[in-house]
Order: structure tokens, then C-alpha cells, then sequence
């Protein structure tokens, strides 16, 4: 048996991947059953040559420290649920390759416990634990600037080449060669995307909106003239609210980060990343325009943003959608695969609109955890143990996600499962959402929930201290010596 070193294993029933959002009562205990407990082997990829680095720890304990509101990132035991079963083998079978025993120490219940404990292990010179699995954009900067963590660069025995590990987040996170943070198929990746009603939309003779993004028609542009259309006051009270008919609808209360990835869906990011560190990239006439189109769409252009209430609550947010009077919905990815399942119409996946039709991918912003080394940790053995965890959650855990949790029993027609191969298949990140910006990380929510447009003199009251915050933020990796 693996020995757990945990505060709570109740602190898994409140769990959430987003950013700033909660996400359903214990996803992973989704009432999708795996059958038969050899499923996971059954899904795996077999064909996939593993790591060519293996030894024998002799049963050395591993532990990795966390915050019980990321979701999909370990499971305790065999429960018969697809995606927690495989969870379970791939720490297993690490611990089998390579004879270790893996362990987790969840530090709370809030992202903001995980850093107080990481700090004050390095700071103690205690090598309680080995690897961090943190929140998106939850207290990176510290990481960097007092040295808490290892360069994953200079990790023995792990290779970025290798498909279970995302290359996007070492370019984007990392200067000067220096990576304190990484990703890889120890946990699922976490983004944003649209439902639509395929029932509304055969009723208003909309015909397929699938059409749109495999022509590369699907632009805000399109979805703000859809919703045009579609909107109407469909109780006849002459005032628009969440009861009426709208194009397109977002789920607001308690936080607006569903908001933040409508730049990164137009191939707009916050920061751009040159050879001497991060640089303010914001001030574009796209970027007027993007803000302008998007707070037209949701202030009477067809667009509704609920928020009357206060609390992030995810039953609330299933059953707004499921009244059946909105044609599109934000959902991120956690949310879908466990709370929107049982919706009681057919509903149909879409990526985020581009931003026109010369832009040539749909991208999708990652808000996926990040993974650190302690830098009390021994290098070479955490670097082979992540490699291995890596390489069993891609060809175990992420087969079951992808494939069969999303893919077969969220998705419900095959042109949902060709558009989650977009939306997964150009996962962007943004610097400065990871190192949560201080004057633009929530600019776009901002504005659009205000109805305002006059980004040109948003843009001059943060830049001053948007840039001294960049310059820190630059030093401390300049100063970066682990």
C-alpha cells in the first residue's frame, strides 16, 4: 500500500483546476465507470517507447506537495471511476519501475496554502518534498525571486522531447534558458472552451456551427452576428435578463476569469518574451479593436454575462445553461466533463472564436497547474520519478480523459470530438497570466463588465507600474541561480 501523507482526503470534494473558479463536487468521482478494473491497460499506448532511464530506490519515499483545489492529480485507491483507476496505476507503476513510494501532502484547502509551505521547507533546508504541483499563476514571481525551486533545464533524466511533457510552457515561462516551472501529463490540461445548443440552433435554422470553424469562418465577428439575430426578449417583459434568448451567455458570478481568455483566443497576449526577459506587448490597435468587438457583444449586442450572484457555484451555472434559451456557453474543461453531462438537450463543442478569418488556428489559454522542483530536492531522483509519472499519466490517465471521459461520454457526436483535437491541440500560455500581471491580468474582464472601451487610457493608468513590476520580475530571473 502507498502511504499518503495528507491533511484531508475530504478536502478533495471542493476541487478546482481554473483560475479563479469552483469547480464540481468531487470530479472525479464522475459516476463514469471504468467496467472492469483493467481498463486502463486497455486504453494505454502501448506503442509509445518509455524513458530509457530506469533504477531501483530500494522503496525511497517521493513525496509531492499540492492543494486539494487541483483536481485530477492523484487518487488514494481503486474506486472504479475510469479516469481516478488509471490515476492510481500510474503512480503504481512508477513506483513499481523504479521502486519508490509515491506519497502527496495536499497543504490546505485554498492555491494560496501550497507557497507558505514550499518557502518555509527550502528556507529550513528540509527535503520533505521532492516535487510541487501549484496553482496556474499562484505565487510564481516568489518562486523565482527567493530561489524556492530547481532549473528544469538542467533536470537529469528528463526530456522535453518527449510527448508527455508540453514544450509551450518552457519557452513561454522560462528566460535566459532558466525554467523554474513545467507541464506534463502528471495532471490534464485546463482551458476554456464553448457548448451550444444543437437544438436551439436547428430551430432558428442556424443549421451546423461546426461548418464555421472547419471553413475557418468562426470568428467574434460571426458569433456577435449570430447572436444579433438570435437574441430576442422571449418573455416580452422588455427587460433582457438571464431568462431571455441570447446568442451567447458567460457564467460571471464570484469571478470573471472566463473573460480573461478572449485575447488569447485572437493570438493577442499580455507579454511578449525576448532574449533580455518579458516586455509589455498590449498597446495594438488589435487589441483596441478585440475590446471593442467583445464588450459590444456582451452589453446588447447579444451576449448575456450573468452576474447576480456572488458565489461561484457550479449547480448554477449548469442549470443557467440548461433553461435552453442561450445558443453558446463558456465552460472550462473541468467544469465540463463532470457537471455538463446532463444537460437536457443535445449540446455540441466549439473552440473560442478567432479573431478573423486570416488567423489560421483556434487558440485556447492554458490555466493547467505548474510543476516545480524543490530546491532541497535531490535532482537526479526527481527528475527520473517525474519523467516516469509523466510518461504512465500520458499513456494511462490522459487515454482515459481524453478519450474516454471527454471524447466518448461528454462529447456527443464526432465533430465535438474533431473539435476537442483543436482546442487541445493549441493550448497557448501567456506570460503574463502565469505571473499574474498587475495591471492587465484582468484588464479584459474589466473593461467588457463595464462597458468600456477606452483601452488607450486604461493602457496609461497601469503602465508605469506594469513595467516596474516586469523589471522585478526580469531581475529576479537574472538573479536565478538554481
Amino acid at each position: 500500500m502507498k502511504t499518503r501523507n495528507i491533511l484531508s482526503l475530504l478536502l478533495l470534494l471542493t476541487v478546482s483546476l481554473a483560475a479563479c473558479q469552483a469547480a464540481p463536487t468531487d470530479p472525479i468521482d464522475d459516476n463514469v465507470t471504468s467496467g472492469d478494473t483493467s481498463s486502463t491497460e486497455s486504453t494505454a499506448d502501448d506503442t509509445l517507447p518509455p524513458p530509457d532511464y530506469t533504477n531501483d530506490y530500494d522503496g525511497r519515499g517521493f513525496t509531492i506537495v499540492t492543494t486539494s483545489q487541483l483536481q485530477y492529480i492523484y487518487a488514494d485507491e481503486m474506486n472504479g471511476s475510469a479516469v481516478n483507476d488509471a490515476m492510481y496505476e500510474r503512480d503504481r507503476m512508477t513506483e513499481e519501475q523504479l521502486g519508490v513510494d509515491i506519497g502527496y501532502y495536499v497543504a490546505g484547502a485554498r492555491v494560496e496554502d501550497v507557497y507558505p509551505v514550499i518557502q518555509s521547507t527550502v528556507m529550513a533546508g528540509d527535503a520533505a518534498y521532492d516535487l510541487g504541483v501549484v496553482h496556474v499563476n499562484m505565487n510564481l514571481n516568489n518562486y523565482v525571486s527567493e530561489n524556492l525551486v530547481l532549473d528544469w533545464n538542467v533536470m537529469p533524466h528528463v526530456d522535453f522531447g518527449n510527448p508527455w511533457w508540453n514544450p509551450n510552457i518552457i519557452d513561454s515561462l522560462s528566460i535566459n534558458g532558466k525554467a523554474p516551472f513545467a507541464a506534463g501529463s502528471i495532471f490534464m490540461d485546463e482551458t476554456v472552451f464553448l457548448l451550444f445548443n444543437k437544438e436551439l440552433a436547428t430551430d432558428l435554422g442556424l443549421g451546423s456551427l461546426y461548418d464555421y470553424v472547419y471553413d475557418g469562418s468562426w470568428t467574434w465577428d460571426k458569433l456577435a452576428e449570430i447572436s444579433a439575430e438570435v437574441m430576442s426578449d422571449i418573455n416580452g417583459d422588455s427587460v433582457y435578463d438571464e431568462t431571455d434568448r441570447y446568442g451567447t451567455a458567460i457564467y460571471l458570478s464570484g469571478s470573471s476569469w472566463l473573460l480573461r481568455n478572449i485575447p488569447a483566443s485572437c493570438g493577442e497576449m499580455i507579454w511578449e518574451k525576448s532574449d533580455d526577459g518579458y516586455a509589455l506587448a498590449i498597446d495594438t490597435e488589435k487589441m483596441q479593436t478585440i475590446i471593442e468587438k467583445t464588450t459590444a457583444l456582451f452589453n446588447g449586442g447579444g451576449g448575456y454575462m450573468y452576474t447576480d450572484s456572488s458565489t461561484q457555484d457550479v449547480s448554477a451555472q449548469v442549470s443557467l445553461f440548461n433553461q435552453g434559451s442561450y445558443l453558446t456557453y463558456f465552460v472550462s474543461v473541468s467544469n465540463a466533463a463532470a457537471a455538463f453531462n446532463q444537460l437536457d438537450f443535445d449540446y455540441g463543442i466549439l473552440p473560442l472564436p478567432k479573431y478573423d478569418e486570416n488567423q489560421k488556428e483556434y487558440y485556447s489559454l492554458s490555466w493547467s497547474p505548474n510543476l516545480l522542483v524543490l530546491a532541497t530536492a535531490d535532482p537526479d531522483f526527481t527528475g527520473a520519478v517525474s519523467e516516469w509519472l509523466c510518461y504512465y499519466g500520458y499513456t494511462l490517465v490522459r487515454p482515459e480523459f481524453f478519450d474516454s471521459l471527454l471524447s466518448v461520454r461528454f462529447a456527443q457526436d464526432e465533430e465535438s470530438v474533431e473539435m476537442l483535437d483543436i482546442i487541445f491541440g493549441n493550448i497557448v500560455y501567456d506570460p503574463a497570466m502565469n505571473f499574474k500581471s498587475t495591471g492587465f491580468y484582468s484588464f479584459a474582464d474589466a473593461m467588457i463588465m463595464n462597458n468600456n472601451t477606452d483601452f488607450a487610457s486604461y493602457y496609461q493608468s497601469k503602465l508605469s507600474a506594469e513595467n516596474g513590476y516586469i523589471d522585478n520580475l526580469n531581475q529576479s530571473f537574472a538573479d536565478f541561480s538554481n
